[in-house]
């Protein structure tokens, strides 16, 4: 298969699907630049936890067997309640994925996980410290502006930006302008045929009642041509939401609950025995007479990574800033949560008091728990990615593999493009959301249910979550589970790795009756090979 390999793409996000799609592109032999607004490299303090829907592609990428000497194999979801740690409240055997999907679930510190993805990035390739402030499209190409004054120009922008992204909220404003625009043309051709007519009023002369267009008051009835003329004009909308409401407003963001979470050093053996287990327990304790919750999740090397979540308040909904809610806050708001938590048993030994110490405090974040999905992904040549067109909650563990998926589908979208013109482009964008979209709103269902499963309290709550974990809902579980596995993407420019487990995956549309031989691009690094 031959591909376009004049077309350039810049990327703005350097997470996990901007990293991402840019390691694709690379090894596809196709230009491209990443942009990232941090003047320093750090990664978020998540864990990352990788299913089976994304370990093919990593597996065909020759990263593996490195993911796997990184991390611990995810084996059940505890949930126990502050105050009576010796009582399971609820449990999720969580092991069984490996025999039915071929892969178990791991658990990794993320840090580990994008040093993996930055080896197969040329750092040339990676340009820090740029801020977008505006971009713009057309015709010829796509062109972003930078709060240091450089400009970049490419043909495709894919806007990883995360939840508040600065891409989207252009895009958004560009869209809600053409509708306004094209509103005001359609009002003003409505306005010059009302002239039209009223002009042809005053200047017309009585005709007998026996003409077959006469009106009931003996005057020619013009009502058909006005419409005719109100009608033909030309008028190209683009794809809004369908109400009056500005797009840029974002009313609805779906906030849930705040989060502080980090990870910890390797911690010390005799004090935390149970993190030298080959497994990771995850282990998620509700409060007694509050809402909050707090999770812990052992690591590969004796970490802990810990999350602790609360309620919203509705006085917190009115923060924001330059229209924009914030994801990440000062060590100082930070502080502040953890203590509250600090006098907490820490499931795994010690306090809660005991983690937070030996947690690095560059590692350590504040977000807000959200759930969205966004109706406009792109337009013209403008493509959101990952957390710009949703928001998971974490606790669900379903972030980085519906991020990773999308970005090797938009990855084969790309390598396919035969030109860089706009219809072609517009043609390939849109065929990403059609793929992409359904998953990412069956795995926010997915996502909401195991959050009200984990998290949510009070006594409705209660009795929902023994229903959920009881035997009775197993099949209904495995459906779900089967839903989201059947899309477990590989990219069509690397020889495909088999198939594994009882549960046979599908191929995404991008990848039936491709038949191809191996594609080795100029400058692949040593790191892609198994």
């Amino acid at each position: 298969m031959t591909h376009n390999k004049n077309i350039k793409v810049l990327i703005v996000g350097a997470g996990t699907s901007g990293l991402m799609l840019a390691l694709l592109l690379e090894i596809a032999g196709i230009d491209y630049l990443l942009l990232e607004k941090k003047s320093t490299f750090l990664p978020p303090s998540r864990t990352c936890v990788l299913s089976a829907v994304v370990l093919p592609l990593l597996e065909q990428l020759g990263f593996l067997r490195e993911i796997e000497a990184n991390s611990l194999p995810a084996r059940k979801f505890k949930i126990k309640r502050q105050g009576n740690m010796d009582e399971t409240v609820g449990e999720f055997d969580g092991s069984i994925f490996e025999q039915r999907y071929g892969y178990p679930t791991l658990v990794l510190p993320r840090p580990a996980f994008y040093n993996v993805l930055l080896r197969g990035v040329p750092k040339q390739k990676i340009l820090l410290g740029k801020r977008v402030l505006s971009t713009t499209q057309s015709d010829q190409g796509v062109l972003v502006r930078c709060a240091d004054g450089s400009t970049y120009s490419g043909d495709l922008l894919v806007g990883a930006d995360g939840p508040n992204s600065a891409v989207r909220a252009n895009l958004y404003r560009q869209i809600d302008a053409a509708k306004k625009a094209a509103a005001a043309q359609v009002a003003a051709a409505k306005a010059a045929a009302a002239a039209a007519f009223s002009n042809s009023l005053a200047s017309s002369t009585p005709v007998h009642k026996s003409s077959s267009r006469d009106g009931e008051d003996g005057m020619t009835e013009p009502l058909t041509s006005v419409k005719a003329k109100s009608g033909s004009a030309k008028v190209t909308m683009v794809h809004h939401s369908g109400s009056g409401t500005s797009l840029y407003e974002e009313e609805d963001r779906g906030e849930r609950a705040w989060t502080v979470m980090g990870i910890t050093q390797p911690l010390d053996r005799i004090l935390y025995p149970d993190l030298d287990l080959p497994y990771s327990d995850f282990v998620i304790v509700m409060g007694q007479k509050n809402k909050h919750t707090y999770w812990c999740m052992p690591t590969a090397n004796r970490r802990l990574q810990w999350t602790i979540t609360t309620p919203i308040e509705k006085s917190d909904k009115a923060m924001g800033d330059d229209g924009f809610k914030a994801s990440e806050f000062g060590q100082e708001a930070i502080d502040e949560m953890c203590s509250k938590y600090e006098h907490y048993v820490c499931p795994y030994g010690g306090t809660m008091a005991d983690i937070f110490r030996q947690s690095p405090r560059p590692l350590m974040s504040k977000v807000l728990v959200q759930e969205k999905i966004y109706d406009i992904w792109h337009s013209q040549r403008t493509v959101l990615l990952g957390n710009a067109c949703h928001k998971f909650p974490p606790s669900a563990g379903m972030i980085d593999n519906i991020n990773i998926s999308e970005s090797a589908a938009l990855a084969n979208l790309i390598y396919q493009l035969e030109s860089n013109s706009m219809s072609e482009i517009r043609s390939a964008l849109t065929r990403y959301q059609q793929e992409r979209e359904p998953y990412a709103r069956g795995a926010l269902l997915l996502s909401k249910q195991l959050f009200a499963i984990f998290a949510e309290q009070g006594l409705v709550a209660g009795i929902n979550r023994k229903l959920a974990l009881s035997k009775a809902t197993e099949g209904a579980h495995r459906k779900l589970n089967d839903q989201a596995h059947k899309d477990r993407p590989q990219v069509v420019f690397l020889p495909m790795v088999p198939h594994r487990g009882i549960f046979v995956r599908r191929d995404p549309p991008v990848l039936r009756g491709i038949h191809q031989q191996p594609h080795t691009p100029p400058g692949s690094t040593s790191s892609l090979s198994s």
